[in-house]
């Protein structure tokens, strides 16, 4: 599995638990998961750490 499809059934998770499974299975709101989770997995992905060791900038 991906990590951005890992994202994305964390994310409907935590819809359909708050707001239901109908909210959840909005096609609106399963499009702003699917992107958000994109993003999520980008951002996973990042190598975070400074290439110096130091505080980054």
């Amino acid at each position: 599995m991906s990590t951005a499809q890992e994202f994305e059934d964390r994310l409907r998770d935590g819809v359909a638990r708050t707001w239901g499974q109908e909210r959840a299975a909005d096609p609106k709101v399963a499009d702003a998961l699917r992107t958000a989770a994109g993003q999520l997995a980008m951002i996973a992905e990042l190598d975070l750490e400074p290439s110096d060791g130091g505080p980054a900038d």
